[in-house]
């Protein structure tokens, strides 16, 4: 039950980015915005709420759904909900990050950004959020590690 919970944890917050990535778009559609914000960090911002990070919470409400039944173990409910809420809080403070206002004006392609110090600490920011969140997804996979050695006992 705990993993179907969490199924539907994913799913909803997939469809909650997308509609996100939706208000972000209108912003993109405008002409005299556009020319401002383009081959910026917020269009990079748009592009990973859009495609990484819908997609990638479908992939787990997906993941969690089946594998309980595949591999015929129970997921720990309270390991699946902490993957869940770190992985939604650090997606969400790595697309604020970058679609705050003094990063939607930062251009991106830059191999050094000498002369846009200001956003030193934004970018170490993203950078540290984007560690710990690749970090945090290693929860899942001590989660079925953990369903499989109880599935043993």
């Amino acid at each position: 039950m705990g993993s179907n919970q969490v199924s539907i944890y994913f799913s909803l917050s997939a469809l909650a980015l997308l509609i996100l990535s939706g208000i972000t778009a209108v912003f993109l559609k405008n002409a005299a915005i556009d020319i401002t914000i383009h081959d910026t960090y917020f269009v990079i911002a748009h592009y990973h709420i859009l495609i990484l990070i819908s997609v990638f919470f479908g992939i787990w409400a997906l993941t969690y759904y089946i594998t309980p039944k595949f591999l015929k173990i129970n997921l720990n409910k309270t390991w699946s909900k902490i993957h869940f809420w770190s992985t939604i809080i650090g997606f969400l403070i790595l697309a604020i990050s970058m679609q705050s206002e003094k990063m939607s004006i930062s251009p991106r392609r830059y191999y050094s950004f000498d002369s846009y110090r200001q956003f030193y600490y934004l970018n170490v920011t993203i950078t540290l959020v984007a560690i710990l969140l690749l970090a945090s997804q290693l929860i899942y996979f001590f989660n079925v590690i953990y369903g499989l050695m109880m599935k043993r006992n």
